[in-house]
């Protein structure tokens, strides 16, 4: 006879869930949100977020702009940060040895990122071009054009 789920008792269902939830890891924007990040707490907080914002602004820029101060390891990951176009949560959530690797390469100065950058692009697009489903796609566009959207019912 075939065993189903629904044979398993219920308590063993239930220690597998907690077992699950207890082991999963999610990161980013996906994650369980923090207190901080309900909107009305936000607004309440908004006053402080926006001095807290203002001082950082000000203090980079005299750290860095006018002192020439270098950057430490939290600012050059923000700049590369920045340069990828990534936000908080979706770097965060990278691995650590990603940024390790980041660092490593010196990609806060914007030549060495630009360089790193259109080699990634260069390897991405060979990837694509060696890729069956990517060629098959290309050859429906090229024989049936891009698809439209019309909201025109006549």
């Amino acid at each position: 006879m075939n065993k189903g789920r629904s044979k398993m008792p219920k308590g063993i269902d239930q220690i597998i869930k907690k077992v699950i939830e207890d082991k999963m890891d999610i990161k980013g924007a996906y994650a369980k949100p923090t207190i901080a990040d309900i909107l009305w707490v936000q607004l309440i907080i908004s006053p402080y977020t926006i001095t807290k914002y203002i001082y950082w602004n000000l203090s980079w820029i005299w750290r860095h702009t006018i002192l020439r101060q270098p950057y430490d390891e939290e600012e050059k990951l923000y700049v590369i940060r920045k340069y990828l176009k990534m936000g908080q949560h979706q770097f965060d959530s990278q691995e650590d040895e990603r940024k390790q690797e980041y660092l490593d390469k010196e990609l806060w100065i914007r030549e060495n990122f630009d360089a790193w950058f259109k080699e990634e692009e260069e390897n991405a697009k060979k990837q694509l071009a060696e890729n069956n489903r990517y060629k098959q796609y290309r050859r429906y566009l090229k024989n049936h054009g891009v698809g439209r959207m019309t909201f025109d019912d006549s």
